[in-house]
């Protein structure tokens, strides 16, 4: 079949959780023998992409490209939100939950409304995937003939939405939908994708009864298994790997301040690496080593025996925790970090409880003490 797979995420450089996941997804739909197009959906001059890792990927033929153009459009696209952006700014300060919702379409540009068409025209696919329910405004656009529509989600954001108003959260940076936006977003298409089973009944739940459902099934992450587990190397390190986003911020500050002054007490000599965009967001500590942005994440795994998976937030899976896994690396967790994850999988994981500090440290020391443990985790 042919396959548009329209994304403004682009899968290079594969540094961050759902550029692996676009990325793996793209590879696991092209090893089934299907023809596959990318669709880069693109606003302004956007750098964060690599271009050239892509056309290496897909092919110069099966890149497209689309540019929300400027002038009238882009000026109608900033005049249309302007109200709705500047209200938002304003709960926030103020500390309501609205600071945070957005509407479906607030990232649907007009400049990208005629190439997206050009594209559809020029591909022709038999299946239409959409990365996120924020662009499944894509669907809206005329249809090829018998064209399947399919919306990969990555998170719940109405979940997301409930956490932030339960108090476990206050993330300024995601933009969070109401459950009837989401809801809507997912009835243009005819599959959702979710990437594990208990965000799958979430959907389901939201979704109800209504005749125009569409069906949900759970793809979860694909992870490269072919790479030699990685060995480890400075035994009394634990690494933090993520982006910048809300819930790593907010988890690595937990970490840095609840975690560490406890193992730094009973092992003074221990040093936490964190890798990834996170590095932006922690100032500089001696304990703390910054590896900033890797290109592949083993090469951050090389640098400590373990992962600590400290999350405290978050929807989805975490992608990073599976790339240890794929990798041989133990990894100590919160339950919310090991989330999605069944417990017959959890054999190379030691889950503490949210909201126990003490407790992480303590797994924390215990493994960095145990060789032999880390190794049977690593196997497991």
């Amino acid at each position: 079949m042919k396959i548009a797979m329209f994304s403004a995420v682009p899968p290079f450089p594969a540094h961050e959780g759902n550029r692996s996941r676009i990325l793996a997804l793209s590879r696991a739909v092209r090893e089934q023998g299907h023809e596959l197009s990318f669709v880069w959906l693109r606003a302004g001059e956007d750098s964060s992409g690599d271009r050239a890792a892509m056309v290496a990927e897909f092919g110069e033929d099966r890149l497209h490209e689309v540019w929300s153009e400027g002038g009238m459009a882009g000026l109608l696209f900033f005049l249309r939100w302007l109200p709705r952006r500047l209200a938002r700014k304003a709960c926030r300060m103020l500390g309501m939950p609205k600071g945070t919702n957005a509407r479906l379409d607030e990232r649907a540009r007009y400049g990208w409304r005629r190439p997206i068409r050009a594209v559809m025209e020029a591909v022709q696919p038999d299946v239409v995937l959409i990365e996120y329910v924020h662009y499944s405004f894509v669907a809206l656009e005329p249809r090829p003939d018998r064209a399947s529509y399919i919306i990969d989600t990555h998170d719940s954001y109405s979940e997301q939405q409930t956490a932030l108003r339960s108090g476990k959260a206050r993330a300024r940076e995601w933009m969070f939908l109401r459950s009837g936006d989401e809801v809507a977003g997912f009835r243009r298409a005819d599959v959702i994708l979710a990437i594990q089973p208990q965000e799958a009944d979430l959907f389901r739940q939201q979704l109800g009864s209504h005749p125009r459902n569409p069906h949900v099934a759970v793809v979860s992450h694909f992870v490269d298994l072919s790479a030699p587990p990685v060995m480890e190397h400075e035994a009394r390190r634990a690494l933090f790997l993520g982006s910048r986003n809300a819930s790593n911020v907010r988890s690595c500050r937990m970490l840095i301040d609840e975690v560490l002054p406890l193992v730094l007490r009973a092992m003074p000599d221990f040093r936490l690496v964190l890798a990834g965009k996170i590095c932006e967001a922690v100032e500089d500590h001696p304990a703390i080593i910054k590896l900033g942005r890797v290109e592949q994440v083993r090469e951050a795994f090389v640098m400590a025996p373990l992962l600590i998976n400290a999350m405290v937030m978050g929807t989805g899976i975490n992608i990073k925790l599976l790339d240890a896994m794929a990798a041989g690396v133990p990894v100590v967790s919160t339950e919310t970090g090991a989330r999605g994850v069944p417990e017959r999988f959890r054999s190379g994981i030691k889950v503490c409880p949210d909201g126990d500090p003490e407790g992480l440290a303590r797994m924390l020391l215990g493994l960095l003490g145990d060789s032999a443990q880390r190794r049977r985790l690593g196997q497991g």
